[in-house]
């Protein structure tokens, strides 16, 4: 570039000087960048900054003709006759600015500076021409802003393009569009050419509305309607950049906003372009918008939050200055609750200015407000208290802002009054005294107001970091489970395993094979090098039918005597037959189909178990298993030459291995959601065929492991790579698949072949979810190129924690906390001051009192936090570290001393009853199972009219029945499922719904009732220890969130399936005494209806278990009644369950 000189005057404004000395072509575009922003940024855009430094245009002008001169080889455009056809090029000062040029909005200085970063780049890339600035354009105002603005800060600063970008600024190439010249058409025109731009974001984008409302502006002006733009765009633009629906609506509201409302938002765009805070659909939200309001408040709130035009103003200055405040990488646009939060706390503040200054002569609108959009904490702190606690006596004195004001105002008067001398120069001591009183106490309320906010806040945190957590192990969660897919899914990568049905031999063989193929080409190697262990577990024949085994022994012959297969199999003999004394004929014909399928069973080798873990159980203790291999002379000696070296073969005592516990035995279940229960018995019994079947994994790793450890001298060539395929032809509990995945150091496939549908399901489920919890608790190896995210959640990407409060005159105890947080103090000044005042004295200790009952003031080592001293940290600094409890609170608070809900025996006197005056007759009783050491009998009787009495028959023993104690119970039962109105006829009075309402409900696991929050989480604790799936499942229900400020853990429960235990009549043969009929307890809850169980002290609770896939979840299974509290009963007397109103309880330690 030629060397241009000119006297250009330097700014009064800024310093000019461009560091040459230390630009370099590398740091060139940064530097130059760097000047854009800080010359730029201090104006409102782009055109603004060129209206400031060039209001001579003619003169700016000039000086561009002698910096870009044009190129001698191209014609210019010299005439303001455009052609009519064709492009032409232009010169730099053709180009022009200004709100007359384009309907588009000023473009903002996030655009103008991307489109200078690609200029100092590549060029100016040109796809849009008085010759000074004559252009308008449909297309490019933004782009020849950015030209212009590149040129002056080139004059004004002296430095030297590159010459590309300096050739590339002469000349500026002009694209001709068929378009109708009204502005209208304009608009619309530069609408679609947006939609196809790669810096500026279409117009069909999510966050448009405002370019819109830019453009519509600007229309407006020139007295278009928008509703017909709107219309005719939609004729003419594809489906996806429509403006309709909730767009629609959204733009239509803002078009109906004042004028200053409009202006705010638009120099929000101006300033941000697309990098704004705001999304499309927070418009069409009528909570934020003028006129709307949220809901849920009482009703003299609903007036004080309606949204105004001033309080829309005001929200948007608010989260304008959020947003600006971040830093340009960490600025994201708000959520629909941010900008629903924002409205609230704004239009309460423009609310209570409004009614502060209705009632006191007082301007303080525009001050309080700035403070606000500042960011002041105190005050915001204080109304977001005010928001939650929605007193209905709120008043703008409340506000410690407001409330400085009117001390202000009041303090302005009386001086006022004391220089006009209506105040006597005289001041009585006893009122100096109460104002400093008074003043001490408003004090001290407002530091209660502000930490009760804070508190507020801190609570809201907890509770949010809380589930932050929740859905941070949630994400572990599902990434473990999307790796366990893959290695059951073929078409994944890292795919090791699958499951299908054995529907014949023919059609296993096929599968088999199949699967072989697969395993071949994906390793590539020849069929030679898969060497197949094939698995046939009959330790429990009578688990099978005859053709299914007939089926598992011809595939077993077929696989072993394959042309192209090197394969071993194995067998486990029978250990169990339900005829005693008959297990050698059941082995002798499980050998008998083995060797008619062509398999020689002369090797044997055994697994033994370390021991038993009961003296009941029944189990071998050396499991015989059959080394099978073919009898094809040909496959024989390649078998035996693959084969000779493993460690079955050369010693077939294996590994020991632990005997599975009976608790740990599995159930293969029906996952259909609407499958009933499979039982009615809350406690496990596994019947004998299943406890033979169940070997264990850790006795399949043994066999497994005994073919897979060979000398690796033996089999393939060396240097060749090889596999193995486990196929297992009786999958059962997937014993053989777990040890299978588990062989991590070879490549080891497995696929199982199942008896029916039902069992591939559950195999499937089962095998995911214990691939899934084995990578969260680190027990198996992750799959290569796959990993999880930690175990915690980072603290960085926790919620921040709100700052601590901002006191005047109480101070902040970090000694005594409470819920893991600091608590207040008196300070001892103000307690020496007023505690003891002869005048105050009183009045100051009952504002004390009733304010520690409000709040946690001047707590006692007792009453604060039992984790509270000089080791505990600080509660509003790491919210990762409280723990929930099943109730959702946290677990650094102190647990209360143990509490029996007791009912008060004197109410119960006036109850109670004397044995002798039980109503007559008596038509039921049973006997309650009470410990040996109560010695005392109690019963449970039911009298004419199906009323309930509890009776202790003891002379002189007085007995406690506890809580939870079952005081009836159901005879048989069966569940059945409801599946619409057309079974409405079926259901009876008789028929137990099974619904569960929320975290509070009652349910029994074993024999101790808990509720379902405490069941849930103890489930959930017992996971996380083992830093396994955290999930739960409950059948027929889904939980759903329901968090609160105290119980950020609660949950409700919403019912998917309608599922009815029916109860069956209980036998007839029940003992008659002393004209009653007698049954046992457990038969008890049948005899009337269960309705009538609900009274005061007893209730209906649900037996139940948890189900060993995470598919079933807690499952049902019998109802009982249990009692709610505690009940005491006097000797020779009965309590009556069905009176009205029960006895009042209290706590009883």
């Amino acid at each position: 570039m030629a060397d241009v000189k000119m006297e250009v005057a330097k700014s009064e404004e800024s310093d000019t000087t461009f560091p040459h000395e230390t630009v370099t072509d590398e740091n060139f575009r940064d530097v130059v960048l760097d000047i854009f922003e800080k010359e730029v940024n201090r104006f409102k855009n782009c055109w603004a900054y060129l209206d400031h430094f060039h209001k001579d245009r003619s003169a700016f002008a000039d000086q561009l003709r002698a910096l870009f001169p044009q190129k001698p080889e191209v014609e210019y455009l010299l005439s303001y006759v455009i052609p009519s056809t064709g492009n032409f090029s232009v010169s730099l000062w053709h180009l022009n600015w200004g709100p007359d040029c384009s309907t588009k909005p000023v473009p903002d200085r996030v655009t103008v500076r991307s489109l200078l970063d690609e200029y100092l780049t590549s060029g100016v890339a040109q796809d849009p021409g008085r010759n000074d600035f004559i252009l308008h354009f449909a297309k490019g105002a933004a782009r020849s802003a950015a030209c212009l603005v590149l040129a002056s800060l080139v004059m004004r600063y002296g430095f030297h393009l590159k010459t590309f970008v300096q050739e590339s600024m002469c000349e500026i190439h002009v694209t001709q569009a068929d378009c109708r010249c009204d502005i209208a058409s304009v608009a619309l025109f530069n609408a679609k050419m947006s939609a196809r731009g790669d810096i500026r974001k279409a117009h069909c984008s999510l966050d448009s509305c405002l370019t819109w409302l830019a453009k519509m502006m600007v229309l407006k002006k020139q007295n278009h309607d928008a509703t017909s733009i709107i219309k005719e765009w939609n004729r003419t633009c594809t489906k996806d950049g429509q403006i309709k629906g909730a767009k629609h609506t959204a733009l239509l509201s803002l078009l109906n906003l004042p004028q200053f409302c409009v202006d705010a938002l638009l120099e929000h765009l101006n300033e941000f372009g697309s990098q704004g805070a705001f999304n499309d659909n927070q418009w069409s939200n009528k909570k934020v918008l003028p006129g709307g309001g949220p809901k849920g408040y009482p009703r003299e709130w609903n007036s004080r939050l309606q949204v105004t035009d001033e309080g829309f103003c005001l929200m948007i200055k608010y989260l304008d200055n959020r947003h600006r405040m971040k830093l340009a990488g960490s600025r994201c646009k708000f959520s629909g609750s941010d900008v629903e939060e924002a409205a609230l706390v704004c239009q309460l503040l423009h609310s209570l200015v409004h009614e502060l200054e209705d009632s006191v002569p007082l301007q303080v609108k525009e001050d309080v407000c700035t403070l606000l959009v500042q960011g002041d904490m105190n005050l915001l702190l204080q109304l977001q208290g005010a928001l939650s606690e929605k007193r209905s006596n709120l008043a703008p004195a409340d506000i410690l802002v407001l409330r400085e004001y009117i001390q202000k105002h009041v303090a302005d008067g009386e001086k006022k009054l004391r220089n006009l001398g209506a105040v006597s120069n005289s001041i009585n001591p006893g009122q100096l005294e109460r104002q400093e009183f008074d003043l001490a106490i408003a004090s001290m309320r407002h530091d209660m107001d502000v930490y009760g906010a804070w508190l507020v806040r801190s609570r809201d945190r907890e509770a949010g970091v809380y589930h932050q957590n929740l859905q941070w192990r949630l994400g572990r969660q599902n990434r473990a489970k999307e790796m366990a897919e893959g290695i059951m899914r073929r078409s994944s990568e890292t795919w090791r395993m699958e499951f299908a049905v054995l529907e014949s031999a023919a059609q296993g063989l096929k599968t088999i094979q199949e699967a072989m193929k697969y395993i071949c080409r994906l390793n590539q190697i020849s069929a030679e090098n898969l060497k197949c262990i094939v698995i046939l577990n009959w330790c429990a024949p009578s688990l099978f039918s005859s053709q299914v085994q007939r089926d598992q022994a011809s595939l077993m012959g077929a696989i072993l005597n394959g042309q192209n297969a090197v394969a071993g199999g194995v067998c486990l003999t029978p250990t169990f037959t339900y005829n005693k004394g008959q297990l050698h004929k059941t082995e002798q014909e499980a050998l008998r189909l083995l060797a008619e399928s062509n398999l020689n069973l002369d090797h044997v080798a055994v697994v033994p178990y370390k021991g038993r873990n009961d003296d009941r159980e029944k189990r071998p203790l050396l499991m015989l298993t059959r080394i099978l291999m073919p009898m094809d002379e040909v496959a024989a000696e390649r078998a035996q030459e693959n084969w000779r070296l493993s460690a079955i073969f050369r010693k077939p005592l294996l590994e020991e291995a632990d005997l599975p516990q009976t608790r740990d035995l599995l159930a293969i279940e029906d996952l259909d959601p609407a499958a009933l229960p499979t039982t009615t018995d809350a406690h496990v019994h596994v019947p004998q065929p299943e406890k033979a079947m169940q070997i264990g994994e850790a006795a399949a790793r043994s066999i497994l492991r005994g073919f897979l450890a060979q000398d690796s001298t033996v089999g393939a060539t060396a240097g060749t790579r090889s596999a193995f395929l486990c196929i297992d032809l009786s999958p059962h509990t997937c014993d053989f698949s777990r040890a299978a995945l588990a062989e991590t150091k070879l490549p080891v496939y497995y696929l199982g072949l199942t008896r029916s549908e039902g069992e591939l399901e559950w195999s499937r489920s089962f095998v995911r979810d214990w691939l899934a919890d084995s990578f969260l608790d680190g027990s198996l190896q992750l799959p290569p190129t796959m990993s999880l995210p930690p175990i915690e959640m980072p603290t960085e990407l926790q919620q921040a924690a709100p700052p601590l409060p901002n006191l005047q005159t109480l101070l902040l105890n970090k000694v005594q906390k409470y819920e893991g947080l600091p608590s207040l103090k008196t300070p001892d000044r103000v307690l020496a001051a007023w505690g003891d005042h002869a005048r105050f004295k009183t009045e100051f200790e009952e504002f004390l009192q009733k304010s520690r009952e409000e709040l946690p003031l001047d707590l006692t080592p007792e009453k604060a936090d039992k984790s509270s001293g000089a080791g505990s940290g600080s509660g509003s600094g790491s919210g990762s570290g409280l723990k929930r409890e099943a109730d959702g609170t946290q677990g650094r608070v102190a647990k209360k001393q143990k509490v029996e809900t007791l009912v008060n025996p004197e109410v119960v006197a006036k109850r109670s009853i004397p044995l002798k005056d039980l109503p007559k007759p008596l038509t039921w009783e049973a006997d309650l199972h009470l410990p040996k050491s109560a010695k005392a009998k109690v019963s449970v009787i039911i009298t004419l009219g199906e009323r309930i009495f509890l009776v202790n028959h003891s002379q002189d023993k007085d007995v406690v029945l506890e809580k939870n104690t079952c005081v009836a119970g159901f005879y048989k039962g069966k569940w059945w499922q409801h599946k619409g109105s057309k079974d409405q006829a079926s259901v009876k009075e008789s028929d137990i719904l099974f619904t569960l309402k929320d975290a509070d409900s009652l349910i029994q696991i074993g024999s101790k009732v808990h509720t379902l929050g405490e069941a849930v989480q103890e489930i959930v604790d017992k996971r996380e220890r083992r830093k396994t799936q955290p999930d739960v499942t409950v059948s027929y229900h889904k939980i759903c969130d329901s968090p609160t400020s105290t119980k950020p853990a609660f949950f409700t429960m919403s019912q998917t399936h309608t599922i009815y235990w029916e109860i069956q009549a209980i036998p007839a043969d029940c003992i008659q005494h002393d004209g009653k009929t007698c049954v046992p307890v457990h038969h008890m809850g049948g005899v009337i209806p269960f309705s009538r169980w609900e009274t005061w002290a007893s209730t209906l609770v649900w037996a139940s278990k948890w189900s060993p896939t995470s598919a079933k979840g807690l499952v049902p299974c019998r109802p009982l009644i249990v009692l709610k509290e505690s009940v005491p009963l006097s000797p020779q007397t009965a309590i009556e369950l069905t009176a009205s109103e029960g006895p009042s309880a209290e706590p009883v330690a």
